[in-house]
């Protein structure tokens, strides 16, 4: 039975969702204005295996993790390198994905992105005003904390004078002096920004603007998820305010704390201190990788429960080297060991499935990876031991039992041991998507390469633009130019 250290009761609590035998999982994604680091890798591992878990245990799940690709520091850095916002996070995203696919995590069911939402975030924004929980003022809008009841027994914590370090990840609270006037109470937060010279904007009711952080996840979960998720995850540093203000405003929106299990992963510490692209004390995923094998990385990040912080070092990467290495040499060994069922290894084979229960255990307790871990060393131990020292054969009925035990842990930990494995499908099956989400999937490739022809357009790169329409045209889809906007339909 599967058990999940809640953050919002501070227990570990039996896991039921909401729909049997399905799971809706949302993880907060990286803020693309740099190249993504080891703790990027970190937390999408560690979420990554609690997928895959779930995805062992046969649920049906749908995973959701964003882009947010619209805030203070990714203007900054446009607008150094003198391009867009939309050129930067495409550059840094297909960086990131190129990274993930190197360490093995599953692509995401859907990957939004806030401008993408920019609607959604708009209306999310006018059902809380019309609950009487923010307000507009000079153009921005604000959500009233002190109007929510109980809004700081939401992830308890003491509200003290905030630090330089909380201004650089909150930046929606305005607590700069410029903005004190505008708001009603200390604590309280933008939803809408009003727009500045130079910076992006799309139009509100309240004026030009852009949207606050907090308010993208929140609606980019309700548009495509819905009011209630099972779990919402993320890093232990998004629990304030982040997550905070994602369950206030959705409790003043809909009146539900938006997930019913929130889980947080560890940080990855550098020299004893969080690493942070803020800090600027980060080490790329791209560097580690140019360096050590993608599997290694992988091996090394799932050793450490995931709510655990990870002291990063070369050391550390070395041992786990070291490590992996004997486990692939041992899976190889069992592989092409040869087996004689006339001995009598019952024992072995009661020690071989202890171990493997005891990694499910392990797993069901809060994914407790490192004791799950310790099951794989223990049994090799104990294989070794029985082979090597005592010279004993083993059964094939003993072998196969072992070699489950260690492809299940390669599919949940997402290492791969050998090319021999024979793994099951069950992640391909899982990523099959319903006639909706392919219609879904469709419409935003269309926009998309309509988006890209009018910027060829723009451009006066005609000849590239007109071969996307033509190939649209051949696929049944029709296109319209209304101005500076284009409509399309499949042709009757």
């Amino acid at each position: 039975m599967l058990k999940l250290y809640n953050d919002l009761l501070k227990k570990k609590e039996i896991f039921k969702p909401i729909t049997k035998r399905k799971v809706s999982i949302y993880v907060c994604g990286p803020t693309v204005y740099d190249q993504a680091h080891i703790g990027h890798a970190r937390a999408a591992i560690a979420f990554d295996v609690l997928r895959r878990y779930f995805l062992f245990k046969k649920y049906k799940v749908t995973y959701v993790s964003n882009y947010t690709d619209v805030d203070d520091n990714m203007i900054k850095t446009a607008n150094e390198q003198d391009i867009t916002i939309y050129e930067l996070a495409d550059e840094l995203i297909s960086a990131y994905e190129a990274a993930m696919n190197e360490l093995n995590v599953l692509p995401c069911d859907i990957s939004p992105r806030a401008t993408e939402t920019i609607q959604e975030i708009i209306e999310f924004i006018q059902l809380i005003m019309k609950n009487g929980y923010a307000y507009e003022s000079n153009g921005s809008v604000y959500f009233y904390v002190d109007k929510l009841e109980g809004y700081e027994t939401i992830f308890p914590r003491k509200f003290t004078k905030k630090s330089s370090q909380d201004e650089i990840h909150d930046q929606d609270t305005m607590a700069l002096n410029e903005y004190e006037d505008e708001k009603k109470g200390e604590k309280d937060f933008a939803l809408w920004k009003k727009s500045k010279p130079g910076e992006p904007k799309w139009e509100a009711p309240w004026g030009e603007g852009r949207p606050g952080w907090h308010i993208e996840c929140s609606s980019m979960i309700r548009k495509y998820m819905g009011d209630l998720i099972d779990i919402h995850g993320g890093g232990k540093d998004l629990i304030f305010p982040h997550h905070t203000n994602e369950i206030a405003q959705t409790l003043a929106a809909v009146g539900t704390t938006l997930a019913n299990y929130w889980l947080h992963n560890g940080f990855v510490n550098l020299k004893g201190e969080k690493m942070s692209k803020s800090l600027k004390n980060f080490t790329t995923i791209s560097e580690v990788l140019k360096l050590y094998d993608s599997m290694v990385i992988r091996f090394y990040l799932t050793s450490v429960n995931y709510r655990s912080p990870i002291n990063y070092s070369v050391e550390g990467l070395e041992e786990a080297k070291q490590n992996f290495e004997k486990i692939r040499d041992f899976y190889g060994f069992i592989y092409h060991l040869k087996t004689l069922d006339t001995v009598n290894d019952s024992e072995l084979f009661e020690n071989v499935k202890e171990s493997y229960n005891n990694f499910k255990k392990a797993l069901d307790d809060d994914i407790n990876t490192t004791k799950a871990v310790s099951e794989i060393y223990q049994i090799m131990k104990i294989i070794n031991t029985w082979i090597i020292e005592k010279r004993k054969d083993i059964t094939k009925r003993t072998q196969s039992e072992l070699l489950k035990f260690l492809d299940d842990y390669s599919k949940i930990f997402g290492v791969i041991l050998s090319d021999n494995q024979d793994l099951d499908d069950f992640i391909t099956k899982s990523h099959q998507p319903s006639t909706k989400e392919q219609e879904q999937i469709m419409s935003q490739l269309i926009e998309l390469l309509i988006d890209i022809r009018s910027t060829l357009r723009k451009k006066k790169m005609f000849d590239v633009s007109d071969k996307i329409r033509e190939k649209l045209t051949e696929m049944g889809i029709e296109l319209d130019d209304l101005g500076e906007k284009t409509i399309w339909k499949f042709k009757n």
